[in-house]
Parts: C-alpha cells; structure tokens; sequence
C-alpha cells in the first residue's frame, strides 16, 4: 500500500520545517557537466556533421539532414485524425485568448515639458523551441511554446525535437508546429539540439533565446550557452515536475488522489505534496491513492515519487496558504470551501488551481494557461512563460534644451557623487554658461521632485482645450454649445490670466507662483494628492488647528502626526518635539497661523527653521487665511529662498469673500506646474472669475480689517472682565476664543437669542472652549447683552 508520511507542522521547529519542504536531491554525474561541455564543442566545431553523428550515437538513427522537410510536413497533416486535429485548434484559441493581453505595447511619457520618454515593444527576432523526445509526444508543449512567440511576432521561430528510430517525428508535433506558426522544424535532440540552436550549424542560424524543457543534459546545455557570451540566452531552468494540493474536510479524497498522481507521474524525482486541514481526510487520500494507483501505466514511476512526497496537517487554511508560499510550488490546488478568498494571500505559486472541478491536467493541456512554470522553488521569483518572455523593451529619450536645462542639477549632482567628470561635461557643453546651482530656487528648481509622488511626476497631465489653444475667433475644438444668450457657453480658463495678475498684486508675487483654487481647501488636497502616496507617507500637524488637513490626509489613505501646540507658552509650536516625531515619510507640515481656532500667530523664525531643517526632506505649508488681521507680514515673502515653502491665502476671511470659494496656492515654479498636472481642468467658472474682479475693486480692506479689529479688542476685553471666563487667549484673527466652565450653558443661552457660536470643546487641550467670530458693531453688542445673563 502506497501512503504519504503525515506530519503535524505544529510540532516541526523552523528548522524542521524547512527540511520537510525540500526537494528530492537529484543525482548528477561528476562527469555531466564535461560530457555536455564536449557536445557544445564538437557542435561548434563541425556543424552538421557533429549533429548528425551525435543523433546516431544517442538516438540510434542516421541521419542524411537535419531540417524536416515540406514533404514531411505534409505527408504529417494526412496521419493526424480531425479529432486530434480540432481538438489542437480548440486549444490553440484558448491559449490565444489568454496569452494575448500580455503583448507588451509601446507608450510614451512627457516626464516634464522638453523632457520625452518612450518604450519601445520589440519582438526577438529568431528564437529557438527545444521539445523532448520520450515515450509520449509533447504536443501540448509546442503550443504552450509556439503561440507566445507567434503573438510576440517573432519573425523566426525555429523547432528541434529528437527523431524515433525511423528518423521521423510524431505527425501530431509537425502539425501542431505549423498550426502555431513554427517557420523551420530540425530532427535533433540533447545538449546537441541547444548548442546547434544556440551556435548554428551550417543548415541551421543561429537563435537569439532558447524556450522549453529536457532532461539534465539539456538542462546543462542551457546553462553553459546562456554563460557564454556569444551564445544564446535561455528560458528558466527546470526542474522535476510538482505539485501541492491543500484541501479542508469538504474537500472529494478521491480528486486529491487524481491530482497528486497526475504529478507523481511524470518521473522518479516528481514530488507531491499534500497539506489538509483534516487529519481524517489523510487518510481516505491515503486509500484512494492506493487504488487508483494500481491502475496506472506509469505505475513504477509514480510508486517511486511517492516516496518524495509529504501529507502535511495544518491548523488551518490560512496556514496551510503560509506552507505553500514558503515551499512556492509549480502547481497549486486549492480544494477549499470558497477557494477565491484566498487568492490574495497566495504570493509564491507557478500556476493555481481553484476548485474541485479544476484538475492541474487542465492547466497543462487546455484551460489557456501556460504549462511552462517555475520549479524547485523558483517561484518565489520567477513567472511562469509569457508573450513578454519573447519580447524586449528599447528606451527612448528626447530631450530639447529646456528639458535638459530642467534635470540638469540632478545630473551634476550624480555625477559629481561617482566621480564621473565625463558625464557632468557631457551636459556642460551643451548647456554652456547655462549652469545651475543645484535646487535653486526658480523656474528650473528640482528639489520639490525630490518629494513628489513619482507616478505624478511621470503622468501626463489632461490638456483641456482652453489651456492649449487661448486665441481664436471660431471655437470649433471643446464640444461646447454655440448657441448662449448669457455668454456662459464656453468653458473659462483654467488659470485666469487677469485674475493671476490681480492676486500678483495683491500678494506681491509673479503669477508664475501662484494657483487659484477653489478656496483654501483644494489647495490643501492638491498638496496632499501631489506629495504623499497611500499607505507610506504621513503629514504633520500641530492640534488644535484647522481640521481639513487631517481630513485631506485620511481621504488620500496618509497617516496624521500630531505633535500639540505649547498651550502653557500661548500656542506656540513645540519644535524640538515636532523634529522628534517627523519621519522619513513625513513629506508635508500643516501649519495655520494666525492659527485656527486658538488665534495666535506663530512665530516666523520658528517656521523658517524648520524650512531650512527639512530642505529637499519635508514641505512646509503655512496657511494664512487670516493674516490680515493680523498686522504681520506674509511668510510669502519668502519663497524665494525656501523652495520647500508653501502658502495659502483666501478671499474668505479679511475681503469677505467666503461665497466666492476662491483662494490661492502661492510656492516656487515648479511646485505650481506640478499642481497644475491634477487641478481639476476649470477650478473657477467665470461668473466667479469676473465677479471677484469688481468685487476687490470695490471692497476698502483697510477699513473693514481696522474695523474688526476694533470689535475684536473690545469683545476681549470684555470676555477678560467676565466672571464666567476662565481664560482667554490674545487673538490675530478675526474670532476669539476662551474657556469657560459654563460652555454649556453659554451656547445654549445664545441660540435662545438666535446667535449661533462656535464650541471647540472636542478638540486637543481645549476643553470647555468656545470660538466667537467677530461680527458687526450692532451683532457685537447684541452679544454682550446676551452674555450679561449668563
């Protein structure tokens, strides 16, 4: 009776357990590898002449030449049978149907403006098909080889298979050669066949790449061609064939013993491997390998594999899963209840089956998939073959001088770091007096590349038709509708030209520097999409503060730090603990100051340090939504020297504006252009645009910021004065907010009077805390006499 050893893998120690999942040792000759070695050479040295003795040395037949001839081939399609016939075409369609999604195709990337880079897909121009002889001809292996390399487009593809005694090949390989395309067909097998392909004889070019399995002096052979610098590269190396089977207690023992006797088949050195969750479905694989064995052909074949072969017991499924990635099988049978679940945990397999009605015999002959798989473990590195293993990929760049004007910091940079003079004057040269010092601020800075997401960097932004064309008297290009009578039928531009220049104004800078957003908001999440990736990177705050930027965060899948502002010292920020806590992934710092909702302004040289800290590691965003009330000058005005700076203003707050929704992004030239790669393509729609522009001329910002701040310090002082004040903190912004222990009570009194204000209780530090904004001069007084009842 022919049973598998079954092992509890609970009771294996690591070292245990990696000795149970090793593979059978196979047996090489000391002598294999200069007998194989003495094949190449006599291949090499005399061609067809060596081929054709070595065929009679090793296959007992003379031959007069080596190719297949055309009357060979069809006098082949008159022998095969229309079954055979229909049943190779039925599962050619399959295997086109799945290998040809995996063509490589060409595409191209604008990296930056001047800067163009491409793929070129390009077929191996003359490969080599090597298929064993045996008892039992490989039919299912010149489709499995001959269809990738058909759809790659491979203009030579060339076959070897070693003749019978007769000096024929079975019809069935010459018929499924042709059917997949195959142009020339040799009778040749063994090492010779892979050193004629790989070398060439005279009847026979040479191949660029040699596919397909063989025996260990075929294996040897590829190994010592694909060493060789003048011979041919090879497919991966195989091994045994194997499979593992994992199976819970619903699983059918009988499909078990199919399966693993499929494989154990195959040769003495084949493994099988069987991992359950069931110790009493062991048993009935156990029997029913044991009657199903008796009636086999290759009984003494697979007799003998079996005794390579485990049972192993598991905890559970997911364990089980566990074993298979550690042992990273060629076949992989999944006979669990809802198999599919599972699959996202599968990391090392060749090929997996799913299912009690999905035998490994269909992968090998007819479900579409590729039977050429990686064995002995490979699989932990390696795909099974493809179309792509028949083709290569050429880079190409182009570069205008603007392009390379843009990298060319990063070049020198490199270059300089390896010692490599002639590649940094490579650039020079072109370049000229055009030089660079390296992430300088401007137009051509790098350093905000260095933060940036890559696949943002490489994508091609969408072109809107207003951003590429802005002149024109007939606009026939961006399917809008003709016919308006309120003159709102064309799409604005993405970018305002005048409302650009009107913010350069406002804010002192150029309008290269500047983005119009959506409010403060968008500028925020544009930020966050552009510079931190899901899942790795993280942004830093300072709580309390403005709550959009953890939100943006967590919208984008990026993790939040939070290092709380010194309340003992007003507020201020903390920076030794704020340097503790960033990481290698914190790619942006959210500060608001004056800051929301405690009304402090932080401290510019503070917020300089860290810029200069985290230059080219971190980007520092300073959001001056109420800056204005303030007095205090912009941190804008230093752009010019901390590229990792960013500011963000509103129309919301000082020029009461907050319906408008507009607000900008202002940050050196190369983060704006980055920005403009994912800002939705019209931010602004120009009733807005157009309305903005009379609204700032008309508005007397001087007067309502003096006004409000007057309201403000005499609601302070009043609120200082209130017994029902615990604290009260100096505000810059147009809202004060202090502590109270009748919070409560407070809120609940004012909405009796219709005047809703803030509580900011929930947030870090400020428990019983309260935020009113300032308001009109009546609104203000109003308040006081409802506060007096408290």
């Amino acid at each position: 009776m022919s049973i598998l050893n079954i092992i509890n893998w609970q009771s294996l120690s690591a070292d245990e357990q990696g000795k149970i999942l090793k593979r059978p040792k196979i047996s090489i000759k000391n002598d294999l590898s200069l007998k194989v070695k003495s094949i190449i050479g006599q291949v090499r040295e005399t061609g067809d002449k060596a081929c054709i003795n070595l065929t009679n040395l090793f296959d007992k037949v003379n031959l007069d030449k080596l190719e297949v001839s055309n009357d060979e081939l069809d006098e082949a399609k008159n022998k095969v049978d229309e079954t055979t016939l229909q049943a190779i075409k039925k599962v050619m369609n399959r295997l086109y149907a799945f290998h040809l999604p995996q063509k490589l195709r060409d595409y191209q990337v604008e990296i930056t403006p001047g800067i163009r880079c491409e793929s070129l897909a390009r077929p191996l121009q003359r490969i080599g098909l090597y298929i064993p002889g045996g008892t039992a001809p490989l039919v299912s292996t010149v489709l499995m080889l001959g269809i990738p390399a058909q759809i790659a487009g491979c203009p030579s593809r060339i076959l070897c298979t070693p003749p019978d005694r007769n000096g024929k090949i079975h019809p069935a390989i010459l018929v499924a050669a042709q059917l997949a395309g195959i142009n020339e067909v040799y009778k040749i097998g063994g090492a010779q066949a892979i050193a004629a392909m790989a070398y060439g004889t005279e009847s026979m070019a040479r191949v660029d790449k040699i596919f397909g399995p063989g025996n260990r002096y075929v294996t040897e052979a590829k190994i010592q061609v694909s060493l060789d610098a003048s011979g041919a590269a090879c497919d991966c190396i195989a091994g045994p064939s194997e499979v593992m089977v994992i199976a819970d207690e619903n699983a059918n023992p009988d499909y078990i013993a199919a399966d693993l006797l499929s494989q154990a088949e195959h040769g003495e050195d084949s493994q099988v491997i069987f991992v359950t969750t069931d110790i009493k479905l062991a048993s009935k694989v156990n029997q029913a390998i044991d009657a199903q064995l008796t009636v086999l052909s290759r009984y003494d074949i697979a007799e003998k594999s079996l005794k390579n072969s485990r049972c192993i017991f598991a905890d559970s499924v997911d364990e089980a899963i566990d074993i298979a990635n550690l042992y990273a099988p060629e076949h992989l049978i999944l006979q669990v209840e809802k198999p599919r679940q599972y699959i996202n945990r599968i990391v090392s397999a060749g090929s997996v089956f799913l299912g009690a009605f999905s035998p490994e015999s269909a992968g090998d002959y007819a479900s579409g998939t590729n039977h050429v798989l990686p064995t002995s473990g490979f699989a932990k590195s390696m795909s099974g073959l493809s179309v792509r293993d028949f083709m290569k990929s050429i880079s190409v760049q182009e570069l205008t001088q603007d392009g390379l004007l843009e990298i060319a910091d990063c070049i020198r940079v490199l270059a300089n770091i390896e010692g490599l003079d002639a590649h940094r004057n490579a650039v020079d040269i072109r370049l000229g007096n055009k030089k660079l010092d390296c992430f300088r601020p401007g137009p051509h800075n790098d350093g905000q590349q260095i933060l940036a997401r890559p696949d943002i960097l490489v994508m091609t932004a969408y072109r809107s038709a207003r951003s590429e064309n802005k002149s024109g008297s007939i606009w026939l290009d961006a399917n809008e509708n003709p016919f308006n009578g309120m003159h709102y039928n064309r799409y604005p531009e993405p970018q305002p030209a005048a409302l650009l220049a009107l913010f350069a104004r406002l804010y002192e800078t150029s309008p290269e520097k500047i983005l119009v957003t959506r409010g403060s908001d968008e500028g925020i999440d544009l930020l966050v999409r552009l510079f931190c990736e899901a899942g790795k990177d993280n942004v830093m705050i300072c709580p309390p503060t403005y709550g959009m930027y953890k939100i943006a965060a967590t919208i984008q899948g990026v993790n939040t730090l939070e290092v709380p502002l010194c309340r003992e010292n007003d507020f201020s920020l903390d920076l030794p603990a704020m340097m503790n806590a960033i990481t290698a992934n914190t790619k942006i710092i959210f500060l608001c100051s004056p800051n929301n909702p405690t009304g402090n302004l932080l401290d510019a040289e503070s917020i300089l340090a860290l810029c200069t800290q985290l230059k080219n590691k971190c980007l520092v965003v300073v959001d001056e939504a109420y800056i204005e009330f303030s007095g205090a000058s912009s941190m804008a005005n230093y752009l010019d020297e901390y590229d990792n700076l960013v500011v963000l203003r509103t129309l919301s707050k000082a020029y009461g504006l907050a319906g408008m929704r507009c607000g900008v992004t202002l940050a050196n030239t190369g983060i704006i252009n980055l920005l403009k790669k994912i800002i939705a393509p019209y931010p602004l729609p120009s009733p807005i645009t157009e309305a903005i522009g009379r609204e700032l001329m008309d508005i007397n910002i001087h007067h309502q910021v003096s006004t409000i701040q007057t309201e403000r310090n005499t609601l302070f002082q009043y609120l200082k004065q209130s017994s029902f004040v615990q604290a009260i903190w100096k505000s810059d912004a147009n809202f004060i907010l202090f502590e109270s222990t009748a919070a409560k009570k407070i809120l609940s009194l004012c909405l009796e009077h219709g005047i809703v204000i803030r509580d900011r209780s929930q947030e870090h530090g400020l428990m019983n805390c309260l935020r009113i904004s300032i308001g009109t001069a009546d609104e203000n007084t109003y308040l006081r006499e409802v506060l007096d009842r408290v």
